[in-house]
């Protein structure tokens, strides 16, 4: 029974000295934890929620990797942040450098403005996000197409780069004049 609860109170201190190590801002929940401490990795699955900071993720499972502050979500993904939300199939997040990578089926969504593409990056520190892989965004009846198309949060401001078409809606038009 001591043995037991050495045991469990030693995994208990090495999973939270990990978890303060990680990042003083990552809270993670889930079904089921998995703790690596040779490797320093925490694996968890069902109804995994990430938070950080402002942001909270949902998936099935995560992959968290202290050494290289790394967190791999497996979806369906839903993303928040504000009023921002964002879904994919996988996500992965970069702790120090503040950028969340979304892969395949991308589907974004912030106050007017919504997109797609099987791509996206968002920069926490600048606010963007840069679709890419098929993107288009729509804000009404308007779309945007293009290689790559970034959304500025903070000016609430669209940018298409390479081979970039814009079809405007006549109701929008109308309706400003």
């Amino acid at each position: 029974m001591c043995l037991k609860k050495s045991f469990f109170v030693g995994f208990f201190c090495l999973y939270a000295t990990l978890c303060a190590a990680v990042t003083p801002n990552i809270d993670v929940q889930a079904d089921i934890f998995e703790l690596d401490a040779k490797t320093q990795e925490i694996f968890a699955s069902g109804n995994v929620r990430v938070t950080q900071k402002d942001i909270l993720m949902t998936g099935k499972t995560a992959h968290y990797n202290q050494r290289n502050q790394k967190i791999m979500i497996q979806g369906p993904i839903q993303i928040e942040k504000g009023v921002m939300k964002l879904s994919c199939d996988s996500v992965t997040a970069y702790g120090k450098e503040e950028i969340i990578e979304a892969v395949g089926g991308v589907h974004f969504n912030y106050l007017r403005i919504k997109g797609e593409s099987d791509f996206a990056t968002f920069d926490r520190k600048s606010q963007v996000v840069v679709l890419t892989g098929n993107p288009k965004a729509w804000q009404n009846q308007d779309m945007l197409t293009g290689k790559s198309i970034t959304i500025d949060l903070k000016r609430e401001k669209v940018t298409t780069l390479g081979k970039a078409r814009v079809v405007l809606s006549l109701d929008t038009l109308q309706q400003k004049n």
